[in-house]
């Protein structure tokens, strides 16, 4: 068993997934008691109906992060809302049945897909069903009473989710993308460094590489999904261009490691010549302490005194490609090698490009 599967108890309880369990436990609490007793105080016949819906909603809606939270209360309010209008009208219209059913799904997937609100396409589909189907046992009562109570229950469980969301626990989803980004520059350090290898790997090293690279690239999707979260954070707003500016950037600097450990790179320390050798050893050892201290700037929110100068090892790098030019050497490689020379050196350039971005955008968010 991972280290990663075995937590001790104070870990759990710092775990998000604890304190997701606390928060939707206690919407649920509180979902049912603020449901069934608005239904009560107005003497409603279907309280529990009204606990729970309000239930559902509220556990529907709360999330783990701020972000999440007001996307998912926006798209449930709007749902509710169109649903409960066009079950209403539907049922007033076709009765309670199962065809009746069938074409008012219909119609609302329609109407929502018309009005571009995709996202509250099956919640609206759900209230139309509630709505429908309930009101089939209790048809004495009127089907827009019936609606008005089911939009109400729905707004009195958003409510719920949002003011648990904002007293237990707030996180904003900018800290989860912040988190992310460390664990990408970790694990584009750990990349780099196979890469950037020079000796053949073998089949457990390039085992290690894929399953690397792919959990990158899934902590980059995820971090795009928790900045579309925290754009309606209104407290982060003023660095959303920051974490768009990082992430794109590092999108880049993965795609610029793929081409570097695509070069066959067997031959080309035979071509190199001292100096060569040394500033591209230099070159890569500040390009692989770059990395270490943007993910340690980022994981402290603090910068180093200086950013890191990787842009002085490029430059002797680049003066010792030139002198090694000028003998042309490098035209009497064959074209294979002379081919992976030249894409070895551009990917470390624009590598050392690329991170040189980063840094500045970290060290002037953090200094």
């Amino acid at each position: 068993m991972s280290w990663k599967s075995t937590l001790t108890s104070r870990q759990f309880l710092e775990t998000i997934q604890f304190r997701m369990a606390v928060k939707a436990g206690l919407a649920a609490t509180l979902g049912l008691f603020f449901g069934v007793g608005f239904s009560q105080v107005l003497d409603r016949p279907d309280s529990l109906v009204s606990g729970l819906w309000t239930v559902i909603t509220a556990i529907v809606v709360v999330q783990a992060y701020l972000g999440g939270t007001y996307r998912a209360a926006w798209v449930r309010f709007i749902g509710t809302f169109v649903g409960s209008v066009i079950g209403c009208l539907c049922t007033i219209v076709l009765g309670s049945n199962a065809i009746s059913l069938g074409f008012s799904v219909f119609g609302t997937i329609a109407v929502c897909s018309a009005l571009n609100l995709k996202d509250s396409v099956r919640i609206a589909s759900i209230s139309v069903a509630v709505l429908m189907v309930l009101w089939g046992l209790r048809p004495d009562i009127s089907p827009w009473t019936f609606a008005f109570f089911r939009f109400m229950d729905s707004c009195i469980g958003i409510l719920i989710a949002v003011i648990v969301a904002h007293t237990v626990w707030p996180t904003q989803a900018t800290r989860k993308v912040r988190l992310n980004i460390v664990a990408t520059i970790r694990n584009m350090r750990q990349l780099f460094q196979t890469a950037a290898k020079f000796d053949q790997t073998n089949a457990k090293h390039i085992r290690a590489y894929e399953n690397t690279m792919r959990e990158t690239v899934e902590l980059l999707r995820q971090s795009r999904t928790y900045l579309d979260e925290s754009r309606v954070e209104i407290r982060t707003r003023s660095s959303l261009r920051d974490w768009i500016f990082l992430l794109e950037h590092l999108e880049d600097t993965c795609d610029v490691i793929t081409t570097l450990h695509g070069v066959k790179k067997g031959q080309l320390k035979s071509i190199f010549d001292s100096k060569v050798s040394q500033s591209t050893h230099e070159c890569i050892h500040s390009l692989d302490h770059a990395l270490e201290e943007l993910a340690e700037t980022l994981q402290e929110r603090h910068a180093f005194w200086q950013p890191v100068n990787v842009l002085g090892a490029l430059e002797n790098l680049q003066d010792d490609l030139n002198n090694f030019r000028e003998m042309q050497i490098t035209r009497k490689l064959p074209i294979e090698d002379a081919e992976s020379f030249f894409v070895f050196f551009h990917s470390l350039k624009a590598l050392a490009e690329e991170v040189i971005k980063i840094d500045t955008k970290i060290h002037n968010l953090y200094k």
